[in-house]
Parts: structure tokens; sequence; C-alpha cells
């Protein structure tokens, strides 16, 4: 339901009411329902603010997909979402969100994201989008769940921070990952390394593996994206019954 409360010649303001309406996604139904009012006298003198806003499933979906809520207000300049959650299989997470733009020529968009959950779960998301096609982005996460990726040997958590410059078109990242840092737990996978990525080729230096009783140290790997290329190089130390062999 959509209610014009005044519509003089200047100033146009409504509020807006969706509750539970259904939206088919991937193969499944959500949820959406909404509470928000807004103001527009302007290109450059609006405001919208959300009371609530939600996408969520019922119980026993066919499909779990996750669900989303958030609250807050944005105007001409940016805005923030002072509540912010999401929920899945494996946890729930909330936090808030900060985002600025400048609109017309010379237009950017800055955002910074911050949500956290159980257990040390955190996930920080700082960025910048230009019209030019720019990006800057830097992002850090500890103790992300591997379960979310649903590969049956990966378990687990994993530590991360990423940077990421240049454009949408050409980017360079760079990154370094920690899997299961720190845990002591009977068959846990462990990796610890860094890399890059750039010219549509990935680039892995100085990491190590291990799973179960076989490890690889010094791992080095180069793939060409655009043509399927790739240069690997390692120690491997393999344990096959009481043989021990390491192959430089």
């Amino acid at each position: 339901e959509m209610v014009i409360r005044d519509w003089s010649s200047d100033v146009c303001s409504s509020d807006l009411s969706v509750d539970d309406m259904p939206v088919p996604l991937l193969g499944t139904v959500s949820f959406f329902s909404a509470s928000a009012n807004a103001r527009f006298a302007g290109a450059g003198d609006w405001d919208v603010v959300f009371d609530s806003l939600s996408l969520t499933q019922p119980p026993g979906a066919a499909r779990a997909l996750p669900s989303v809520s958030a609250a807050g207000a944005f105007d001409e300049s940016g805005g923030s979402l002072g509540r912010l959650t999401y929920s899945d299989r494996v946890s729930a997470l909330k936090g808030a969100a900060d985002v600025t733009w400048t609109l017309g020529d010379g237009f950017r968009v800055s955002a910074n994201v911050r949500m956290a959950g159980n257990d040390g779960e955190y996930y920080v998301v700082d960025g910048e989008y230009r019209g030019d096609g720019g990006i800057d982005a830097a992002v850090s996460m500890r103790k992300a769940p591997l379960a979310r990726i649903d590969v049956p040997v990966l378990k687990g958590v994993i530590d991360a921070d990423a940077t990421v410059a240049g454009s949408v078109g050409d980017p360079r990242v760079g990154f370094n990952f920690t899997v299961n840092g720190g845990q002591r737990a009977e068959g846990l996978p462990f990796a610890a390394g860094a890399g890059s990525y750039g010219e549509k080729t990935v680039t892995l230096t100085d990491t190590r593996l291990r799973l179960g009783g076989q490890s690889a140290s010094g791992l080095s790997l180069r793939y060409d994206v655009e043509d399927a290329g790739a240069a690997l190089s390692a120690d491997v130390d393999l344990k096959i019954g009481r043989a021990h062999v390491r192959i430089p």
C-alpha cells in the first residue's frame, strides 16, 4: 500500500507499507515487507526513511535462502542503515552501514559496512566507486565459517584481508588468508598464504597447506584466467602408512 500524504506544487510526501509480499527468488519464494516514508522537493532535496525493510522465508521453505532486514534513512548526500541483519543456516549477523554519494558530475559512492556475529565472526567493507569506473576497497573478515561454501572438505573458519584498486574493467586485488589459524580441533584443514589478481592473472605466493597427515609449503601458483594456463611449484610432505616421503 502506498499513500501520498501531501502533494503541493513544491513538495511530495508519501508513506509505503508492504506486508509479506511473495517474491520468486532462486527457485523458491521469499517474503518482502517494508515500512517507509519519503519526501521529495527536488533532485537536491529529498529523503527516505525506512522504519523496516526485510526479506524472509517461511519455515520449511524448499530451499533455504538468507533472511535480511534493515532500518535507516537516506537523503541527497547519503545515509545510514543503523540496523542491518543477516541470517542463514550457518550463523546470524548484526551490524550497520554508512553511505555517502555525490550525484551528477563527479559521481561517486562511498560505503562502510560492519557486520558481526557470535564466536568472533565479523566482516568490514570500506569502498568507493567513481563515475569513471574507478574503484578502491578494503575487506576484512575474521572467523568466517567455511560451511557457507558448502564444500565437504572445507571445515572450520577463515580469516582474510583484501584490497581492491584500479577500475571495474581492470581491477587489481591483493589478499592474504589463514584457514583455521590457531584451531586445535582434530581433522581441520590448515592453510595460510598471500596472493594477488591483476591483468587477468591470479598469483599465490608462499602458501602453506595441511590436510590430515599431508602438507605442502612454499606453494606458488600462477593462473591465467583468460587462457586457463597454470604454473605450480611447492615442497610436498607425504605420509603413506609408515612411509614418509618429501618431494622438493
